[in-house]
């Protein structure tokens, strides 16, 4: 294979319209292929990012869901405790301790079941989060690899047809190999 070593392949007189044609429609489309990828990747960091602000924001939801159950208990069980001794039960033992920490457990358990919910939930959204993160990230590479794959595509092009071109016949120059 003889492309000739030491010479120039081609001057400027040399490439045709369509050749510089080709070279141009080979660049934008690299560089769409980047842009797309860099698009696509930075909207999947937008949406990881709110992913992981919902995810922070239902944290502390279930944190503050769980505080007012727990109010809510000591509440409950105030009430019960002021009605009972309005009655003329003794508050401090029997009955009325046992109903106290009958509110109080049950109340404990709504907190906790709402925190749980809530790491739940936030670990979905995290998982998701990282998934979309992973997504971009290949979205970019996507992008590059296209634009190699472009640039190489349209720079076989250019090669075939100045091979095939006068210029590159008159000088001896064959592409493919044979000495014709």
């Amino acid at each position: 294979l003889f492309i000739g070593w030491g010479h120039s392949m081609c001057t400027g007189f040399e490439w045709t319209l369509a050749n510089s044609l080709a070279v141009a429609s080979t660049a934008m489309q690299a560089l769409g292929s980047i842009s797309q990828g860099n698009q696509r990747q930075q909207q999947a960091d937008y949406q990881a990012a709110q992913s992981a602000a919902d995810a922070q924001a239902m944290r502390e939801q279930a944190t503050s869901d769980a505080d007012r159950a727990r109010k809510a208990g000591q509440r409950q069980r105030s009430q019960a405790i002021a009605q009972l001794a309005a009655s003329g039960v003794e508050v401090g033992s029997g009955t009325a301790l046992k109903i106290g920490q009958t509110i109080d457990t049950g109340a404990e358990q709504d907190a906790q079941t709402t925190l749980l919910t809530g790491r739940y939930r936030s670990e979905n959204l995290d998982r998701n989060a990282d998934l979309l993160r992973i997504s971009g990230s290949n979205a970019q590479t996507a992008g590059y690899v296209g634009a190699g794959s472009s640039l190489l595509a349209g720079a076989s092009k250019v090669g075939a047809g100045w091979s095939k071109s006068p210029q590159a016949n008159d000088r001896g120059y064959s592409y493919y190999g044979d000495d014709s």
